[in-house]
């Protein structure tokens, strides 16, 4: 690989009014060419000449890092009342690492969704050992999304921090 790599990454998403969406997305399927020709635009045009497309990193990657660079807003937000609610924002489909729950402490958890407002129950949780807790992002879903817990009866709440 080059030095300084030129790259592209691409992701366009169109939702329709019956609700289906359709994503376009940059991959290794893509071809280039240094030169336009005649008629490329066209789903008639024959790109087999092309060179197919690399994969140099993964979104985020090194050497060109996420758009618009690292901010405090990159990953999972997380707020809350003490020993009544906790609430984190996630905003990207990924599972994430809520720590401080307390040495095997129960709690109720569920995932709400920002788009459509739905909410779904999860079984009751308990903390590992540690007082941490892995939670999957929610199936079939691909943007953000906010986890409540919330102490079983008679559980002991502490400080939260999460992480992915």
């Amino acid at each position: 690989m080059p030095a300084n790599p030129a790259g592209l990454i691409a992701c366009l998403e169109v939702r329709f009014a019956d609700g289906e969406t359709l994503r376009l997305m940059s991959d290794a399927t893509w071809r280039s060419a240094k030169d336009s020709e005649v008629g490329w635009e066209t789903t008639s045009y024959d790109d087999s000449g092309w060179s197919p497309a690399q994969t140099i990193a993964s979104y985020g990657g090194p050497p060109w890092d996420k758009i618009g660079g690292q901010s405090e807003f990159d990953g999972p937000q997380a707020a809350g009342i003490a020993g009544s609610v906790r609430i984190v924002w996630v905003p990207r489909s990924e599972p994430i690492l809520v720590r401080n729950l307390g040495s095997r402490a129960a709690w109720t958890a569920t995932y709400f969704d920002p788009v459509n407002g739905g909410k779904t129950v999860l079984p009751p949780i308990h903390a590992g050992d540690d007082g941490s807790w892995t939670c999957s992002s929610p199936v079939g879903q691909d943007h953000d999304w906010i986890l409540i817990l919330e102490p079983k009866a008679g559980a002991k709440a502490s400080a939260l921090k999460v992480g992915r």
